[in-house]
This record gives C-alpha cells, sequence and structure tokens, in this order.
C-alpha cells in the first residue's frame, strides 16, 4: 500500500471514530429522554408547570418561536394562545405568523375584528374560503391574539397563498376608481362567485385553469410597490402554486415546483409583514409562528425545499439572537384514535407521552450522543427529528377540532 493509500485509511478511521465515538448505550437514549422530560399542564388545565418554565429559559434569546404543529386538533389552539402569552408577557413577543393567507389576517387582526370573536365569526361568515383553517378553536385564538397582543401594529401575520379570492376582488374594487378596471373586476367577481358559495377541495376559483388573474394584472396596471400590485401579486402566485400541485396530481413533473414556490412566497410574506413591524417603530420584532411540520423544522422539508422555519433561524442569528423550533404531536387511546405512538420508529420519544398529560421533551442534549453513536440503532425519521427540531411537544387526550361556526353560517344563523 503505498503512503497516499495509507493516508487515505487513516483519515477515514480517524473519520469514524470521532462520529461513532465509543460503543452504543441502548439504555442511554432512554436515561436521556426521561432527564430531559417535562410537564406542560398546570393544575388549572392551562400551560404550566416544570414545562413552560423549560419554553421559557430555552428561549430567552429567541426572536422567533416556531410551533410546528397538527393542524385540526382541538387542544392545539388553546395550548398555543397559553405560550403566545407567557412568551409575551416573559420575553416580548407581539406578533404571530400563521399558516393563512395575508389578506384574511390582515381584516382580523384590525379594527373592527381585532379580538373581537363575534366579527371574526362574521368575517368568516362573509368570505368562508378565506380562511385555511377554520375549527371554533382556531377561530377563537385568532381572535385571542388580536386581545393578548399589545402590539400597536397588526400582530397577525397570513404567511401563506391566498385561499379565498372574493375578499381580494373586493378590496380591489374599493380601491380602484378606474370605471374599465372596475368593471374588469366585477366579470371576474361573478365567475369566482360560482366556485366559493361553499368549500370543497377543487371548488376555489384559484383551483381552475384559467388566465384570469394575468387579465386582472393587465387591466389595473398597478404601480410598482402599490397595494394593488402586492394583492394581485398573491393571487397570480397562489394560483400557480395550486395550479402545479394539481398537475402533479394527474401525473406531471409539478409537484416540486409547487411546494418550493409556496416556501418562498410563504418567506417573503412573513419578511412584508417584518419590514412593516420595523417601519412602525419596532426594532426587532419578536414573533411566534404557527404552521405544519414541514415549514417549520430547520433545513429541507421532506418535500426538498428549504424551509420557512431554516429562513427564521437564520434571519434571527444575523440579528444576534436565536430560533427555537417545536414538533407538536398529539397521544391518544384507542385503536381509531390518531396518536404518535402508534409509529413505533418513534418510541423511544414517544414512550414519555401518555393520553393524560402534555409533555415537552428536550431534544438537543441527544444530538452529540446520536451524532457519535451512542444511542444505538436510531431509525432514520426519529434521526431527523432529533436534528430538525429543538424539543417535541407531545398533547394527550385530544379530538379533532369543532365546526359550530362553519354549521352556523351555512344554516344562515352568522
Amino acid at each position: 500500500m503505498n503512503q497516499r493509500a495509507v493516508g487515505i485509511v487513516a483519515s477515514v478511521v480517524m473519520a469514524l471514530v470521532c462520529w461513532r465515538g465509543a460503543v452504543a448505550d441502548d439504555g442511554l437514549l432512554n436515561r436521556l429522554v426521561d432527564e430531559n422530560t417535562y410537564d406542560l399542564k398546570g393544575d388549572d388545565e392551562k400551560v404550566g408547570g416544570s414545562g413552560l418554565k423549560f419554553l421559557l429559559e430555552a428561549t430567552a434569546d429567541a426572536q422567533f418561536f416556531c410551533f410546528a404543529e397538527p393542524h385540526n386538533v382541538n387542544l392545539v389552539p388553546p395550548i398555543f394562545t397559553g405560550l403566545f402569552e407567557a412568551l409575551q408577557r416573559q420575553h416580548g413577543f407581539h406578533y404571530v405568523a400563521l399558516e393563512t393567507g395575508p389578506v384574511v389576517l390582515e381584516r382580523a387582526g384590525r379594527a373592527p375584528a381585532r379580538g373581537d370573536r363575534q366579527a371574526i365569526d362574521r368575517l368568516f361568515g362573509a368570505y368562508p374560503k378565506s380562511f385555511h383553517f377554520y375549527t371554533d378553536e382556531e377561530l377563537q385564538m385568532i381572535a385571542d391574539v388580536g386581545r393578548l397582543s399589545t402590539a400597536e401594529n397588526a400582530p397577525l401575520w397570513g404567511v401563506d397563498q391566498v385561499h379565498g379570492t372574493q375578499m381580494v376582488l373586493d378590496e380591489l374594487n374599493e380601491a380602484t376608481s378606474d370605471e374599465a378596471a372596475r368593471a374588469k373586476i366585477e366579470e371576474l367577481v361573478q365567475e369566482v362567485r360560482q366556485f366559493e358559495r361553499q368549500r370543497g377541495r377543487r371548488r376555489d376559483f384559484l383551483k381552475q385553469d384559467h388566465d384570469a388573474f394575468a387579465r386582472l394584472h393587465d387591466a389595473l396596471a398597478p404601480q410598482a410597490g402599490s397595494r394593488g400590485q402586492f394583492l394581485v401579486d398573491q393571487l397570480r402566485v397562489s394560483w400557480r402554486i395550486y395550479r402545479d400541485y394539481f398537475r402533479a396530481q394527474d401525473g406531471e413533473p409539478t409537484g416540486y415546483a409547487s411546494n418550493c414556490r409556496r416556501e418562498e412566497n410563504m418567506k417573503s410574506l412573513f419578511m412584508h409583514y417584518y419590514r412593516e413591524a420595523e417601519a412602525t417603530g419596532d426594532g426587532l420584532p419578536k414573533v411566534m409562528l404557527k404552521s405544519g411540520h414541514w415549514h417549520l423544522m430547520k433545513g429541507a422539508s421532506p418535500g426538498h425545499c428549504y424551509t420557512l422555519g431554516t429562513f427564521v433561524m437564520d434571519l434571527a442569528k444575523s440579528n444576534g439572537l436565536s430560533s427555537f423550533h417545536l414538533m407538536v404531536s398529539v397521544v391518544n387511546e384507542g385503536e381509531n384514535a390518531s396518536s404518535i405512538t402508534k409509529y413505533p420508529e418513534y418510541a423511544p420519544i414517544t414512550r414519555a407521552g401518555s393520553a393524560n398529560r402534555w409533555v415537552v421533551v428536550d431534544l438537543r442534549p441527544l444530538r452529540g450522543y446520536l451524532y457519535a453513536g451512542k444511542l444505538g440503532d436510531v431509525h432514520a425519521e426519529l434521526r431527523h427529528w432529533i436534528y430538525s427540531y429543538d424539543a417535541v411537544l407531545m398533547i394527550g387526550g385530544t379530538t379533532g377540532g369543532h365546526y359550530v361556526t362553519d354549521v352556523k353560517r351555512r344554516f344562515g344563523k352568522l
């Protein structure tokens, strides 16, 4: 073996020693999980206990708190609200960014709707397509955040694509004085109403194959940087996201473009509202983000796009601060109940949860041991959890969200 080959072999051996370290201890992972598990449910069935203390200490230098949720779960919004109230009081978090379109949350976050659940219900009744998530718990959370936030400007940031078209068109119509442009908007409104009278997977006008928004842009010719341009651009990019998503469902190779365009739009919208907060005097806005797991993990998502969570992690770092990323899951009993405990690959962590507790497990102390190969045979999915999130919250005793407000809307009782 020549000298160069010997050097290569030695380098490889040294790298493996540094990576794998000592022989794996199969009980170490269990001990680490036990030592870093905290209860988040207080005596009054609200956020509290050692879990809240842990989270407040862990976010002492954080600018952003990423709450990566399972959607439409009854206990998720009130727990989020409890954390927001504590983070605002302790660390000055005044803003919430949600996986919802921008225009509807602007309306929900300013007078007369801000902090008023009945006004938000009426907004939902008028524009049912505009809310991405609309359980009673979610609508109550939106009202509570508006009421609790001490931000002088809008506390609610919608950082996802537009879901319903009519609210955006109505604002464009009100702001347009040109009669020809208004006629074009009204013509489009008539088309939209055929699709947005009720909710349904493919019933949104944004999910149809047409060139309406390109025609709208030509008719309005909005000035660069204007509110009109922002609104029309959001309609156009949202339509492209949906178009490519549904084409991918039909077998075309457009899913990756849809995923990444959506993620990039989320980052652009986040910065739009971040800059607005700066312009109104908040030099370092602190924000809680609530979105699905794919959007708020660190690194690339399973869809292979770099996430909004990665973006805010880097933004916080550029400001000399940090971000905290909490993965949220549910634990329930029963054969047909939704529960993270049904997935054996996560068992070393999820064994700490139960159906009657809210448990937080700090994942950060596990990383060094995992990297050194001292935790035994760790499933790839669990490995991804440990590196992508800082902690996992397991909420016991959940159900699906409730839709009483939507039932009232459909029966004309709002």
